[in-house]
């Protein structure tokens, strides 16, 4: 985001985020804005009022002397005053209601915001999560407070045209007086509040950075290297350290912008005292009744106050609708990869497989993870992919499963492209097991179930599921079996990696998908558990059309065949036989871990 003023150089722009905005708030909680708005504007009718009654029993005192008149303004201003402050204290009530209705739906646009982005793009870029952290952590406050000064500036400007009337009654320069000593005030908190939320946007990253601290000290994921490398002095100091480069900038900005709205509020400060000095002398000299001093006394401090008040409203309003203009803009940004719609339908069952046809693809760090592989998966072949990390096997899964697209090249399913094809559709075909697993602090049973939603409930399907991954004998020794919480964070049970990589297993499987694709399956899982998993692999993957990633070697003699990749690039295809014959990178792989373990045997 360039400077904060430039977004407000143009009226029409500032409107249609206004629009917006308002739009947003009013469909979160539309009751409570109605109501917000008839509580303020009753605040904002009654000082005007309360002041005229004063002024008008006063009259009455000094003149007239009517009982029957000054006892209907004496009710009168009571039961104005009443009913401002019942319309506060209303207020009050209706704006928390209001607060937790905008905060809830806000969060919400972002994480289905987030969930609609089709690839991973952007969950690579600092800049996501810097905004992600600004709009949430502001979503407290600035979306409410929209609505709220909104609604102030209202009842502010009716009461400071009724008080300004009022004192042009006496004089009609005093009131031009008062508004010019207002405007500088206005100008001043609007600057302060753009370069606040310019300061803002710069201390995003520092406060993410922060909250890494924390979270690296305060979480069981990191608690025994913590421990035992007594790390935790040194991530307290780096947030310490953080955390003073954040006061420090916060601090020398508001030390930088105060000066302005200070000076600014003794000139308004100043016509105020000049305008009441004047009304004095005029009433000494017999120009003016008593009733009129009271009147304009009582005017020009509401004035000054209700006119300073609104000046910082508006100036407020450009701080709120900043926040909103980095909302729309994150709302509204489009994921580079492109998604037809509707897609083009993804067969009902494999015939020609999948193909890649000189397949690239760069990240946009501008490594480049794949170049020019091109090759042919039949349906229902098992194909493993092996090679060193960083030869690219797992982008290839990635590209599979459509969470990229190809820099160059293509994907080909059934003779079709990938990109047509029908986005959803195509990733419920596949089983997924990825490295990075998610482990979420739900029932085991929900574990599972999110590989195919409509599985929750279905305890035939998730026990089946989890059978096939080795889970079963884990499940049975929890107390409450499939429906047990998992995860320390929410007093649930902890589990193991290989507990946990199970799980993620079967989560691939209950989707009953037919294209089953699993990098690093057995990564954390125990001996057993590995060769039980490998032991009925062929009972996985029968009509299935397979990809199976690893680094274990001795676990892909059960595939139909094997792809080598180095360094981005497919060097070798066969069958174990045929690859150990040829005596090129998988043979040479093959042997270092056969060598690797027979060490381990003589030790």
């Amino acid at each position: 985001m360039g400077e904060a003023g430039s977004f407000f150089r143009g009226f029409g722009t500032r409107a249609r985020v206004y629009s917006r905005a308002v739009r947003i708030i009013w469909c979160a909680a539309p009751g409570e804005c109605t109501l917000m708005a008839l509580a303020l504007l009753v605040q904002g009718v009654t000082p005007p009022v309360s002041i005229w009654l004063i002024k008008s029993i006063v009259d009455v005192v000094t003149g007239s002397q009517d009982l029957r008149l000054g006892t209907m303004y004496v009710v009168g201003w009571a039961a104005a005053s009443l009913l401002g402050a019942m319309a506060r204290q209303w207020s009050v009530v209706v704006q928390m209601e209001l607060n937790e209705r905008v905060v809830g739906y806000i969060e919400l646009l972002l994480m289905r915001k987030a969930n609609s982005l089709p690839d991973l793009s952007a969950f690579e870029e600092p800049r996501f999560y810097d905004d992600l952290q600004l709009l949430t952590r502001q979503s407290s406050y600035r979306p409410v407070n929209l609505m709220v000064t909104t609604g102030m500036i209202l009842p502010n400007v009716i009461s400071s045209a009724g008080l300004l009337v009022l004192i042009g009654s006496v004089a009609w320069w005093l009131a031009p007086l008062l508004v010019m000593g207002a405007v500088p005030i206005g100008y001043a908190t609007s600057y302060l509040q753009s370069q606040s939320w310019k300061v803002m946007g710069q201390n995003s990253a520092l406060a993410r950075t922060m909250r890494y601290f924390a979270w690296v000290v305060t979480t069981l994921e990191n608690a025994k290297e913590v421990r035992m490398f007594g790390i935790g002095p040194y991530f307290e100091r780096r947030y310490e350290e953080a955390f003073e480069r954040f006061r420090r900038d916060a601090r020398d900005a508001r030390l930088r912008q105060t000066s302005w709205p200070l000076a600014a509020s003794l000139l308004s400060g100043g016509a105020s005292v000049a305008a009441f000095a004047w009304v004095v002398s005029q009433t000494l000299q017999g120009r003016y009744t008593a009733g009129d001093v009271v009147l304009v006394l009582q005017s020009l401090a509401s004035a000054q106050g209700s006119l300073g008040s609104l000046s910082s409203m508006f100036a407020l309003l450009l701080g709120h609708l900043l926040y909103f203009d980095q909302l729309f803009r994150f709302l509204d940004y489009r994921s580079p990869m492109p998604v037809r719609s509707p897609g083009l339908p993804v067969p009902a069952k494999l015939t020609k497989g999948i193909e890649l046809e000189d397949v690239s693809f760069r990240y946009a760090g501008g490594t480049l993870a794949l170049d020019g592989v091109s090759l042919a998966i039949q349906p229902g072949e098992r194909v493993a992919l092996v090679g060193e990390n960083g030869a690219g096997k797992t982008t290839l899964a990635k590209l599979l499963c459509r969470l990229y697209d190809p820099s160059f090249g293509r994907i080909l399913v059934d003779g079709a492209d990938l990109r047509d094809l029908d986005l959803g559709e195509w990733r419920s075909r596949i089983g997924a097991v990825f490295q990075d697993f998610g482990r979420y602090q739900l029932t085991v049973a929900e574990n599972v179930a999110l590989g195919r939603l409509d599985a929750l409930g279905n305890d035939e399907a998730i026990e089946r599921a989890a059978r096939q991954a080795g889970f079963d004998r884990h499940a049975s020794r929890l107390p409450e079996g499939y429906r047990t919480q998992v995860g320390a964070e929410f007093g649930g049970v902890e589990l193991s990696g290989g507990q946990w990589q199970a799980l993620g297993i079967a989560r691939a499987l209950v989707r009953d998908a037919e294209v089953l694709l699993l990098d690093e399956p057995t990564a954390a899982l125990d001996p057993r558990a590995e060769y039980e998993l490998y032991q009925h692999f062929s009972e996985l993957a029968r009509g299935r059309t397979t990809l199976l990633i690893t680094h274990r070697l001795a676990s892909v003699r059960m595939a139909d065949r094997i792809l080598v990749l180095r360094q981005g690039r497919l060097v070798e295809q066969g069958t174990h036989e045929e690859l150990m014959r040829l005596g090129g990178e998988y043979a040479e792989l093959y042997r270092m871990q056969a060598e690797q373990y027979d060490l381990s045997f003589e030790e």
